[in-house]
């Protein structure tokens, strides 16, 4: 009964963790995972019981960084393997330790395998409660643990989950011959316990109010480039008009010389007037409204503020829009800051240009939406190698 209440034990030991990754990196794990890494490693404590132990607690974490290999830094890969590891150890250790000692019960090996399972599955069922009573949403912690805002604090909490692990292991290899370790190890997981819980609720409130101001501010570029766009809307509004208005003045010159049949003044009113408001109407900024197509105000403010600003830079800049266009497959921030980083590079690259130039295409077909962003460069050919 004891081996069976073991094996238990550990199986539910690692599927705890994995539950927990999953939670915290909002990625599914595949479930046949949840099988072979207990199995796995149960075998190697037959062979290798030593490198089992270790490996029992070091697998999330290697695992982490391995999956997300090129796409999370580091340390932050490393921050989401141990912290499941962490979490479910200290409440389930929490249980053990403060609350099951209360209801009497003898210590045995039986008794100690049953708190022990019960320890885990309440940890938990503690750590889902908590994440819901305190609203902590780890998907903003993607967005506002990124090193580059927080590189040390993040460094600074892997060092705090090790030495916690490296300490854990001093009190359980020695509190035989040092019963105080047993103590010290309640006062360690306590310590922790707090230390985590405050963490949690400052670190999700920090990001939120970043997430937040960041939100407040794109919402402010989004009604500036819109102020913009429909000053630029007005403007064309006008040309039109003037247009409009010279355009009889042109037919009463065309009639004068078609009453009088000279074929020479038709020619040059044609020449001088017809032609170049030919060449006036086919101007880039008359492209804005091939922005009425795209109904997402967010993708046509950042696009019209980007036009504005290349034409600023006497930059030769058309659009083309093919299609009504209502919804983009992907969210409109993500959206908003990738065409604004590829129009930014594409105006810096083009002034350096012989002849300024961007094109931009918004296509769609079959479902799915094509942005195409061309621009000159002062090279022929720019080398794709360094991006790699």
């Amino acid at each position: 009964m004891g081996i069976i209440l073991e094996n238990v034990n550990f199986f539910i030991l690692l599927i705890a963790d994995l539950l927990i990754y999953q939670h915290v990196m909002g990625k599914r794990i595949a479930k046949y995972h949840f099988l072979t890494f207990p199995l796995v490693l149960r075998l190697l404590f037959l062979v290798l019981p030593p490198v089992a132990y270790f490996a029992t607690f070091l697998f999330l974490p290697i695992y982490s960084v391995v999956r997300n290999w090129g796409q999370l830094n580091k340390s932050m890969a490393l921050f989401y393997g141990l912290f499941p590891v962490i979490i479910e150890d200290l409440f389930s250790r929490y249980y053990q330790f403060f609350l099951f000692p209360f209801l009497g019960i003898e210590e045995t090996h039986f008794t100690i395998l049953i708190f022990s399972i019960c320890g885990r599955i309440l940890g938990v069922l503690t750590y889902f409660a908590l994440v819901k009573l305190l609203r902590i949403d780890f998907q903003s912690y993607h967005i506002g643990l990124n090193p580059q805002r927080v590189k040390l604090p993040l460094v600074v909490i892997d060092i705090a989950m090790i030495i916690y692990f490296v300490i854990l292991q001093v009190f359980l290899l020695g509190d035989k011959r040092y019963p105080i370790f047993v103590t010290y190890r309640g006062y360690l997981v306590t310590l922790y316990v707090v230390s985590i819980l405050v963490l949690l609720s400052y670190t999700n409130a920090n990001l939120n109010d970043k997430l937040k101001m960041e939100l407040l501010e794109q919402k402010d570029n989004q009604l500036k480039s819109l102020e913009q766009y429909s000053q630029q809307i007005e403007d064309l509004y006008q040309e039109v008009r003037s247009f409009r208005h010279n355009y009889v003045n042109v037919l009463t010159s065309l009639k004068v010389g078609i009453d009088k049949k000279d074929i020479g003044a038709i020619e040059e009113v044609y020449r001088k007037v017809l032609g170049e408001s030919g060449r006036s109407i086919q101007d880039s900024k008359f492209d804005f409204t091939r922005l009425s197509l795209i109904k997402d105000t967010a993708i046509k403010s950042i696009l019209s503020a980007k036009i504005i600003d290349a034409e600023s830079k006497n930059i030769d800049i058309s659009i083309e829009v093919t299609s009504r266009i209502d919804n983009f497959p992907i969210k409109t921030l993500d959206l908003v800051v990738i065409l604004s980083v590829l129009l930014d590079n594409a105006i810096e690259a083009s002034l350096f240009a012989k002849q300024p130039q961007i094109i931009i295409a918004i296509l769609e077909e079959n479902n799915q939406v094509l942005i195409v962003i061309e621009n000159s460069t002062l090279d022929e050919q720019v080398s794709i190698t360094n991006l790699y």
